[in-house]
């Protein structure tokens, strides 16, 4: 094996464990269906570079050749199916088939074509010592190129339309889906170039594999997990660390410089081990402000993203906490202050009554919102059992149950995207249910934060309203048998 392999092997194991780990998180699920097409088309073009870069026997060099360029357009095949069962989750499997025939016929084609020297006449050994074997291109490899290519153009146009036209859920998983290649084509254009100051030619071919492992990594993210970030708010954290760790380094390496000159010139001492203890201590005193500095820059380049002013939010509720006097003031204002928070339209209270959570905002009666849920609800249940907000679009997501699949048909039922339990001393007093967001985007793991705090607010200013409006009546009570008495 040489040491061009072993970067190959790594990527393989780490790619068969990805496929395999999204496949058993929701084995039913179509998406998680195609992402281990996927996997199983990524692990055949790292198995191929492989086998083909182990082997001294040039003609089965050249078979797993072409093994790797099948194996390629099968990439792109599987990724078609995967956008498309994002965009139509609930399509089946012939659905699908039928409209990706062109994209059928073209892959078998070019697979076919793969096998003919017409692509690739044969394979050599380069002149330099351990390194990997080397293609003998026919003229075929333009017309691969063009066909490839072209296929590539038209499923990236294709998934941009599909992005401009969906909201919420499909609209982060296709963001997912295309932030893959866009940081792969990033990371070859920009890093690369970058490296190859500093690493040998021969050496930079370690880091394809590693490509293809983020590839598939930041489209598993997207299709996996069940609390799925904003591509916004992942883009603004991943500028925001990669600033970060580059002007460490960068930080490190000065002050390692400077103090390694200093020693030499002073004391005439070759030691270095000061000079790291120098760099570790600058840069330990330096990570509070440039973290601070790192995310301004990526609040400045993504201004347009930002999610809820967590600080902000909880500080106009604690002012309404401390002025409102009147339930329903109380629950208008509350309402107002949240649906701009979050930037969405609808925002519906239930609050408990018996056995019942009947509606008390808005007052009015609307065309498809729920007037009541009763306890033994499963929407009431889950909230009272897990104290966590409740994402329609998480439910898409997760394994489905009869649970879920009761609570989903709630939630869309009262087109609700969102319900957030009111607890008060972890007993819940009331629900409030949240409608999508106009932004189009989910409700992250910052929004719920936010929102579970919100609700527990909400539930202290209930009990001090309810205290206040019984307080009142009662005052009102003996001041009218007062003014009777006397009078």
């Amino acid at each position: 094996m040489n040491s061009q392999a072993v970067p190959i092997l790594g990527a393989l194991m780490i790619q068969a464990a990805v496929g395999f780990a999204v496949f058993i998180t929701n084995r039913h699920r179509k998406a998680t269906q195609s992402f281990l097409i996927l996997s199983i088309a990524m692990i055949c073009w790292l198995a191929s570079l492989y086998f083909g870069s182990t082997s001294h026997d040039l003609a089965f060099v050249a078979t797993n050749m072409r093994v790797a360029f099948a194996a390629a357009v099968l990439i792109l095949l599987a990724l078609n199916f995967l956008r498309l069962f994002t965009v139509m989750p609930d399509a089946t499997w012939r659905d699908v088939l039928r409209h990706s025939r062109g994209w059928i016929i073209l892959a078998l084609a070019l697979i076919i074509f793969c096998q003919s020297n017409l692509l690739l006449k044969g394979a050599r050994f380069p002149d330099q010592p351990g390194a990997a074997p080397q293609p003998i291109y026919g003229w075929g490899v333009y017309l691969y190129g063009c066909c490839f290519g072209s296929a590539l153009v038209v499923l990236l146009v294709a998934s941009l339309r599909d992005l401009r036209n969906s909201s919420g859920r499909i609209r982060s998983e296709l963001g997912y889906l295309l932030l893959g290649p866009t940081f792969i084509l990033v990371l070859t254009l920009g890093a690369y170039q970058i490296l190859r100051f500093f690493v040998p030619p021969s050496q930079l071919f370690w880091f394809a594999p590693l490509r293809a492992v983020l590839f598939t990594l930041i489209i598993a993210y997207g299709i996996s997990t069940r609390k799925i970030m904003d591509v916004g708010l992942f883009l603004r954290r991943a500028i925001s660390y990669g600033v970060l760790t580059t002007y460490l380094l960068a930080l490190y390496g000065a002050v390692w410089w400077l103090v390694a000159q200093v020693t030499v010139s002073l004391f005439y001492s070759t030691d270095r081990t000061f000079a790291h203890i120098a760099a570790a201590l600058v840069v330990t005193f330096a990570m509070a402000p440039a973290r601070g500095f790192s995310q301004r820059l990526a609040d400045r380049l993504f201004v347009g993203g930002r999610g809820i002013d967590f600080r902000a939010t909880v500080s106009k509720a604690a002012a309404i906490l401390e002025s409102v006097t009147t339930l329903p003031d109380l629950l208008r204002r509350f309402a107002t202050t949240i649906g701009e928070a979050v930037g969405t339209d609808s925002v519906t209270i239930y609050l408990a009554q018996r056995k019942v959570f009947r509606k008390s905002y808005p007052l009015s009666s609307l065309p498809g919102i729920v007037d009541q849920f009763k306890e033994e609800e499963p929407l009431v249940q889950w909230l009272t059992a897990h104290h966590e907000p409740l994402i329609l679009e998480e439910l898409h997501r997760v394994r489905g149950t009869a649970t879920t699949f009761a609570i989903r048909r709630q939630l869309e039922a009262a087109g609700a995207a969102a319900a957030v339990g009111i607890l008060s001393r972890e007993h819940l007093v009331g629900i409030m249910l949240l409608g999508p967001r106009l932004s189009g985007r989910v409700y992250g793991g910052t929004e719920q934060s936010a929102l579970q705090v919100l609700g527990g607010q909400l539930a202290v200013a209930i009990e001090n309203a309810e205290l206040f409006t019984s307080g009142s009546g009662a005052n009102s009570r003996l001041e009218y048998q007062r003014r009777r008495t006397n009078g």
